[in-house]
């Protein structure tokens, strides 16, 4: 089935918004409000659209182009004077050989169009129109009234109304009602319809559906959430709880590993639907070379796979174990020499992630995290091995001269957040921007209170971290949580 979106209105009640972007463009949780129907569309099996376009129409068509980067095929229609809400369906008769979908393109629905589809082929219908039971509260008390005589009063009542919901199942007979050229509303086609015999039903709806016509109904929308799924792997680790609950508000998220998933195999892969994959799923140490390269290296190929066959796209964390031994500020286009088999690993998944990009253009960012610290952090990392020795009156540590970047873990669920608006590819470094010893570390985290004792002395001018430049320009993100603020989160949730 083919579909007409209806998108040339001004939109001149939601002025101020739209003295610039029509309607259908206004973003809703940061994607356009006609890019959400159109993935939607695809989603249930629409793949040819044609957009009925008017007030600055170019911007539909650069931002849409030919439909491909959304797996479909767009179509444009235009009018050279306002026709109605129907005048525009008629002057693509030509292309609408069958049943086919007609909506307002100002809706946020999640309506069932193969639902309405299969009610119209039962019922044999001409057309038939969406609905909705809304309620609506007058504000005053209503009289019934008898030979002027009040015999009710009903004090503020709340009536429910049927309504049309913009949203129509068409035969291309019913077609031939609608006079070319010349102002025609889709309740004028309905009409002549009904007058001329023909059969008209209704499909009411009882899920979402907010028209965001009026200033007040947009500015609620942006608390519905968006049309991508997430799906998250490694969401049992430290940033991926984090992650997945500050997502699920606004985004239908999908956690890879709490479903009981294994990067590893392929399989896992197979049953999920989703726009967009947050690869965080790694093994750093602990496990032997062969379980760390199947983990980060197979199982990041595995993620894009799924990428490349649902036109989805890659977050791919990875690490500035990347880097190696280079001199600070490390920027993105430093020297990569990996010191460690895991940084070699992270370094093969972005090779493969590139690649990927390069062969299928599948959009990727990369982000290179630097030592991330965070409430509820396992054991084995420098700031939770700090805290976990907190009870007792003398904290052991290896040796006190290093130093290193740290950046908070919800520093970097904010980064990822911003990176899933990115539609290219990307690497992008994640810090703090500072460096810090383990004796500066332990000092902050014990506010000097406890006596600290080191195996190993020895001098060590080690000193990384990152440039964040790029971060902040391509992001627009900074850091929020120092050093001082996030180690004493963690010794409070430890307390």
């Amino acid at each position: 089935m083919k579909a007409v979106i209806l998108a040339g209105g001004e939109g001149k009640r939601l002025r101020p918004y739209t003295e610039i972007i029509p309607k259908p463009l206004l973003p809703v949780n940061g994607e356009p409000v006609l890019g959400i129907i159109i993935k939607k569309l695809k989603e249930q099996g629409i793949e040819e659209i044609i957009l009925a376009v008017n007030y600055r129409d170019y911007l539909f068509k650069t931002l849409f182009g030919d439909g491909s980067n959304f797996g479909v095929k767009i179509y444009y229609s235009g009018e050279s004077e306002p026709l109605g809400t129907c005048g525009p369906v008629k002057n693509v008769e030509n292309l609408l050989d069958d049943d086919f979908f007609v909506m307002n393109g100002d809706l946020i629905t999640d309506v069932d169009i193969r639902e309405v589809e299969k009610f119209h082929k039962k019922n044999n219908a001409d057309i038939t129109v969406v609905t909705k039971m809304v309620e609506n509260k007058i504000n005053f008390g209503v009289m019934k009234v008898k030979d002027d005589e009040i015999i009710s009063w009903d004090e503020k009542p709340t009536i429910k109304s049927e309504i049309g919901t913009g949203m129509y199942v068409i035969n291309p007979r019913a077609l031939m009602y609608i006079p070319p050229n010349k102002f025609y509303n889709m309740n004028d086609l309905v009409s002549d319809v009904i007058m001329s015999g023909g059969k008209v039903m209704h499909f009411l709806h009882e899920g979402d559906w907010v028209d965001i016509g009026l200033k007040d109904d947009y500015e609620k929308v942006q608390n519905i959430k968006s049309s991508e799924k997430i799906i998250i792997t490694g969401d049992n680790g430290l940033i991926g709880r984090r992650l997945k609950d500050s997502l699920k508000e606004k985004f239908d998220v999908i956690g890879f590993s709490s479903n009981k998933k294994n990067v590893k195999n392929k399989e896992d892969f197979s049953d999920l639907n989703g726009t967009c994959i947050i690869h965080l799923a790694g093994l750093m140490r602990g496990e032997s070379e062969q379980e760390m390269f199947e983990t980060n290296v197979l199982g990041t190929l595995n993620a894009l796979e799924f990428c490349r066959k649902n036109k989805a796209k890659m977050i791919f964390i990875s690490s500035a174990a990347v880097y190696g031994n280079v001199t600070s500020p490390i920027r993105e286009d430093s020297l990569i020499t990996p010191k460690n088999f895991y940084g070699l690993t992270k370094l093969m998944g972005e090779n493969l992630c590139e690649s990927y990009h390069k062969k299928y253009g599948i959009p990727v960012v990369i982000l290179r995290l630097f030592n991330v610290y965070g409430p509820n952090q396992k054991k084995g990392f420098l700031v939770s091995d700090i805290v976990s020795q907190l009870g007792k009156s003398e904290i052991t540590l290896r040796n006190p001269f290093p130093k290193n970047d740290f950046i908070h873990v919800d520093d970097v669920v904010e980064a990822i957040k911003r990176s899933m608006k990115i539609k290219t590819f990307e690497v992008i470094n994640i810090g703090s921007g500072k460096s810090f010893s383990v004796k500066d570390l332990a000092e902050k985290a014990t506010i000097g209170k406890k006596t600290l004792k080191f195996s190993d002395n020895s001098f060590s001018s080690s000193d990384v971290y990152a440039d964040i430049s790029k971060a902040k320009k391509i992001l627009d993100w900074e850091p929020k949580i120092n050093i001082d603020d996030g180690l004493k989160r963690i010794v409070e949730n430890y307390k």
